[in-house]
Formats: structure tokens, C-alpha cells, sequence
């Protein structure tokens, strides 16, 4: 039977930067059910705790569309404000559902690969597809410094890999984690959680 991670969210736009220079685009979690926890410590008590991955607490997990760097100061303030306006085309419900973890691959060598969710196949279309739509609108901004954008390699449509991290490599390989049983003990987690419970839903915001 197919393991379903359900998210039900409604996009608002989200930019951070990983680096002073760097644009992140990228999709948080909130579930308004929950009362008594945040939507991050419910993931890792649900998802991550009793796997080996040591955490003393949750990650801010997210869903990253979107990665520009080096962006020039005097571009900066109106790209952001570009890229948010974008982004806030796309405030709409959707449903995306994670079926199974494993090991983030794309352009990673095997000791550089962190844990994480990744959604089924109807899920990771949707997301490719404003993945894609993000990276034409960017291609169309109008620099003042003449500086023309794109995305990260990770993240251009074609290498671009929908997914929730679990656990970083500077996790995993500064306590020696064992990947492929840390996965192992995830995704009988995620297939105990299919059989107690209909569906997890969250905003993504």
C-alpha cells in the first residue's frame, strides 16, 4: 500500500537568504490543527526521533522552489520585491503528498547527501512546474546593475528535486549516521503513520 505523507498548503511568499548576497525561495510548514506544538517539532516527533539522527530538536523544515546567488546590492531590493510578487501569483491550495525518504542525490557525491522526504510523483510535477515558472519570471526581471539571474545548479528546472531535509550532511557526518538505516527506520515510520492516520495536513506559507 502507498505511504502518504499529506500536505494541503497555501503558498505565500517566502524569501530568506542562506548568504548576504543569496535570494532563497522557498515554502514553510504551519498546521493550523495543532494546538499543543509547532508544525517542525510535530514532524520530527512523528518522522525523525528514534531514527539515529541524534537531533536535540526540530529543523525549520521547508520546501525550497527557488535559489538566486550572488545578486548585485543594486539589484537586491527590487528583485526581492519581484520575486515576492511572483510568488504571491501562486497563493493558492494545493495538495502535496510525501511518500518515502531517502538520499538527496542531485549533484551530491555519496558521503555529501542529506536525509530527506520526497513527495510522489503528481506532488513533484506541481512543484517542478513553479520551479520552472519562478526561473522565467527571474529570466524577465529588468536589472539595473546589468547583471543577468538564474538559479543555483540544484535547483533549475531539470536538476530540480522537490523535497523536505531531515538531516544536513554536517549532521550526519560530524555523528557518523548511518544513512541508509536512518531511512530504513523513517519510512517504517511513514508506513506505521499511513495505518493510524488519513492524511497530515499543513499550510505552507
Amino acid at each position: 500500500m502507498k505511504k502518504n505523507l499529506v500536505f494541503i498548503f497555501l503558498i505565500i511568499a517566502s524569501l530568506g537568504s542562506g548568504v548576504a548576497n543569496d535570494i532563497v525561495l522557498s515554502f514553510e510548514l504551519e498546521n493550523s490543527h495543532l494546538k499543543d506544538e509547532s508544525t517542525n517539532q510535530d514532524i520530527y516527533n512523528r518522522f525523525v526521533t528514534r531514527t539515529g539522527l541524534h537531533k536535540e530538536k526540530p529543523d525549520n523544515y521547508h520546501v525550497t522552489v527557488g535559489w538566486i546567488q550572488n545578486t548585485d546590492p543594486l539589484d537586491k531590493v527590487s528583485l526581492n520585491k519581484y520575486m515576492r510578487n511572483k510568488l504571491n501569483g501562486y497563493k493558492n491550495k494545493h495538495t502535496v503528498t510525501f511518500d518515502h525518504a531517502g538520499r538527496y542525490l542531485v549533484n551530491r557525491t555519496p558521503d555529501k547527501r542529506p536525509v530527506v522526504l520526497f513527495p510522489d510523483n503528481d506532488s513533484s510535477e506541481n512543484l517542478k512546474k513553479i520551479n520552472a515558472d519562478l526561473l522565467a519570471h527571474l529570466k524577465n526581471y529588468k536589472s539595473v546593475s546589468g547583471k543577468k539571474y538564474s538559479f543555483m545548479g540544484d535547483l533549475m528546472p531539470g536538476n530540480y528535486t522537490p523535497h523536505i531535509t531531515l538531516a544536513n550532511t554536517k549532521h550526519i557526518n560530524a555523528l557518523k549516521i548511518d544513512r541508509d538505516d536512518s531511512i530504513r527506520k523513517i519510512n517504517e515510520k511513514l508506513k506505521s503513520f499511513e495505518n493510524k492516520f488519513s492524511a497530515y495536513r499543513v499550510v505552507l506559507k
